[in-house]
């Protein structure tokens, strides 16, 4: 059984029939069940309010200090993603029109040097492109903590959880005792970033620091709850183009 772990990556093996599980955002997650792909979701972490691993990002010679300077500005997100979605959130709490902020779709390997080389003024972006940002282009935060933090979930395809469900059990559950040896073994998992993504130790030693710990739990009734609040409210943005019923797309192994 092949497991993957990045999300564009983990979506495009999938649709290719050669990956089964892979850990994803909720929000790509959902946009993607909502277009059509066979997944189900099989586990979930639970969003860390106090997280730094989400955040709105300028160039640090911007006179962008705060989400109300946005308006009348470019931001690139990447569409129907994290991006987007922290992007509209921020701008739904400091109550400003998205219509005032135009939102530019791409994805992280064409907005990071869109931002540098300033065709856009912002970038709504996640770990570890935040601290490459920071530490090695200069950039600036313009938003800390989330406001509204996001799950991660575990994606698996609908194929093998139907015919495979012990294999798919006992997977996720070795992934659950691999999260929590990394959750105490910090210089490991920056070192493993270092080598699976390719990015420098001080860069990786900052996105551990950043994401927090990161523990595998079985959805119950409040997270498919909070979920489901999730995808309804990206379908009024018209981010989906119809309607998730989450407590449908729960693997049959987490149940």
């Amino acid at each position: 059984m092949s497991i993957k772990h990045r999300c564009a990556t983990l979506l495009q093996a999938i649709s290719a029939n050669q990956a089964d599980i892979g850990g994803c955002g909720d929000i790509p997650g959902l946009s993607a069940i909502a277009a059509g792909q066979e997944l189900c979701i099989g586990a979930v972490q639970r969003p860390i309010p106090e997280s730094l691993a989400s955040a709105i990002l300028v160039r640090g010679d911007s006179p962008i200090r705060k989400p109300a300077d946005l308006v009348g500005k470019k931001v690139a997100v990447n569409q129907a993603g994290a991006g987007e979605y922290l992007l509209l959130k921020v701008l739904e709490k400091e109550n400003i029109s998205k219509e005032k902020v135009q939102r530019v779709f791409l994805a992280p390997s064409d907005a990071a040097p869109a931002l540098y080389q300033g065709t856009v003024d912002a970038w709504a972006v996640w770990e570890p492109y935040i601290s490459v940002a920071e530490l090695e282009h200069g950039a600036r935060r313009i938003t800390t903590t989330h406001p509204a933090p996001t799950y991660s979930v575990m994606l698996v395809r609908n194929q093998a959880a139907a015919k495979s469900p012990e294999v798919v059990k006992a997977a996720l559950g070795d992934l659950g005792e691999e999260y929590d040896w990394l959750n105490v073994n910090t210089a490991k998992s920056a070192e493993f970033l270092v080598k699976d993504i390719k990015i420098s130790p001080a860069v990786a030693k900052r996105v551990t620091q950043n994401q927090g710990p990161q523990l595998l739990a079985t959805p119950n009734a409040d997270d498919v709850a909070k979920l489901q609040k999730t995808a309804d409210w990206m379908l009024e943005q018209k981010i989906l183009p119809k309607r998730v019923d989450v407590a449908a797309t729960i693997c049959p192994t987490a149940k």
